[in-house]
């Protein structure tokens, strides 16, 4: 009982009795290294970099399914991502309460172009609406040409019931919401409201209402060409909760705690998308071959510079923000790193903090920028 007073609470007495019971074993536990009070002793330099902000275009007022203070603050709209559409000089933008906008390269007014509550998907964000929803969208880049492949298709990303389909990953856990990736074919790419039909590609069990499926893009520096034209990249949370409870982010073995990469037009059974052959993990027996790159808690945000970098911000748990640069096959070390700190895990510890990294690392880590 003197260990679970000191240690523990009614969240994490049992895990931190554990890790008491191990330091007096004589494992890899070291009680004797401290958690850091203050990771970033030295000030922060700013830089000259400046942001203006000018009125572009306004979200009509949307709703939660609960009240304010029933898993939700009192949001006019949770506006996510404002980007182009191919082919055309409109722009689309999401809220993730479910409708996606379509607006003019000078703003103004905002027109609905699909509303996923007013379709049979499954959608839902009653579990969590500040963090679930309609995650994330992209217009393949053939969007607007006709005769070639892609032209027509949209991906959106969601959260979903589980009632509303089986999971092709984590179906087996218990299932408070899935993650799910649908493809929809536009009848005509420049309508102003979307008229078509859709299917659903891939759909991801979540044991927690957070840290779901982010942001979905194709690289834009891609051209015609190269290899990764017409891939699409996939980004997933760690699963939820918090401290990654069951691993998911050094497990290979599941799609959670990953950015994903697949080929959405070639469609073969059992599969609702191709893996292309130049995946990290491809081959390899029981590893989840969409994996591109794994280590991440809720990589919410990637994108390319002109360059072809990818760029992947990463939300910490209690200290650290990162940005990291993309690369295949790159794990960037959760749960057992945050920024450039190794965590409780390290030592066998369930204890809220960073701590400083050991000697040498067990594995090739990337660490962010």
């Amino acid at each position: 009982m003197q260990w679970f007073a000191v240690f523990g609470d009614r969240r994490t007495g049992p895990w931190l009795l554990a890790a008491a019971a191990l330091a007096l074993l004589g494992g890899r536990t070291a009680l004797a290294q401290p958690a850091l009070t203050d990771p970033l002793p030295e000030p922060i330099v700013k830089g000259e970099l400046t942001v203006a902000l000018e009125p572009f275009v306004q979200a009509p007022r949307t709703e939660d399914p609960v009240p304010p203070g029933a898993g939700a603050n009192d949001a006019a709209a949770r506006i996510q991502y404002l980007l182009p559409v191919p082919g055309s000089k409109r722009l689309a933008f999401n809220d993730i309460r479910g409708v996606l906008y379509l607006t003019g390269p000078e703003g103004g007014e905002a027109s609905v172009y699909l509303d996923l509550r007013e379709q049979d998907v499954g959608f839902s964000n009653v579990r969590f609406p500040n963090e679930s929803g309609f995650m994330g969208f992209a217009f393949h880049p053939n969007f607007a040409a006709a005769g070639q492949p892609g032209y027509g298709k949209l991906y959106t990303a969601f959260s979903a019931t589980p009632e509303s389909g089986i999971a092709d990953f984590e179906e087996s856990r218990r299932n408070i919401q899935e993650s799910v990736v649908r493809e929809w074919t536009a009848a005509e790419p420049q309508a102003e409201v979307f008229h078509g039909t859709s299917r659903e590609m891939l759909r991801v069990g979540q044991f927690a209402v957070n840290h779901n499926v982010g942001s979905i893009a194709f690289n834009p520096t891609a051209g015609e060409s190269s290899e990764d034209f017409g891939l699409l990249y996939l980004g997933f949370g760690d699963g939820g909760s918090a401290y990654d409870p069951f691993n998911t982010g050094q497990n290979l073995a599941t799609p959670l705690g990953a950015i994903l990469r697949i080929d959405p037009l070639d469609v073969a059974e059992p599969r609702g998308y191709g893996v292309p052959a130049d995946n990290p993990f491809v081959g390899q027996a029981g590893l989840v071959e969409e994996i591109w790159a794994y280590g991440l808690r809720h990589p919410q945000q990637f994108s390319w510079d002109v360059d072809g970098r990818m760029f992947i911000s990463d939300i910490g748990q209690d200290w650290i923000e990162e940005v990291n640069l993309g690369e295949a096959g790159g794990n960037y070390g959760w749960r057992l790193r945050e920024g450039t700190f190794a965590t409780g895990y390290e030592y066998d510890r369930l204890v809220r903090g960073v701590f400083p990294l050991p000697a040498s690392d067990a594995q090739d880590y990337l660490y962010p920028l």
